[in-house]
């Protein structure tokens, strides 16, 4: 099972971020903690990610459905991560949202607004996974599908 997601790497910072809550991606797999547990005082104990709770990482399980969920960010330094997640996983209508995942690969943003390819490249670096088209991941996402019964 793969998904993507968006990600921001804005000149100067030392790791690329989510663009909705701020988290630094400082590793290519990544371990999701409870930000309600901290915000809302939920007991320490809990563990993402949880059935009753909205922690996890989050991704989606279409192109279309990142520019519908939002993913699409009118930033420069915008890209796509391609992911797959590990631990436990819960999936819901749009994608999922995981204990774990791993970056296996970066694209260019979503929104064929002109965005350059160098954040993702740089991000490709970083986390040492393959810079893939757009048509590529659509491919990927596509065969992911079929491969589970969805397609």
């Amino acid at each position: 099972m793969i998904g993507i997601k968006t990600l921001h790497w804005n000149p100067g910072d030392p790791y690329p971020v989510s663009p909705v809550k701020g988290t630094p991606w400082d590793k290519a797999i990544l371990t999701a903690d409870c930000a309600s547990r901290k915000v809302l005082g939920f007991p320490a104990a809990h563990l993402p990610i949880q059935e009753a709770c909205a922690c996890g990482i989050y991704a989606v399980n279409a192109w279309f459905t990142l520019i519908d969920v939002g993913g699409c960010f009118d930033s420069p330094y915008a890209f796509t991560c391609v992911l797959d997640p590990h631990g436990k996983v819960i999936v819901h209508e749009k994608g999922w949202r995981a204990e774990k995942v791993s970056v296996v690969g970066v694209g260019r943003a979503v929104c064929f607004c002109g965005h350059s390819d160098l954040p993702a490249l740089r991000a490709a670096q970083h986390f040492g996974v393959p810079f893939f088209e757009t048509q590529e991941i659509i491919d990927m996402m596509v065969a992911d599908a079929y491969s589970r019964g969805f397609g």
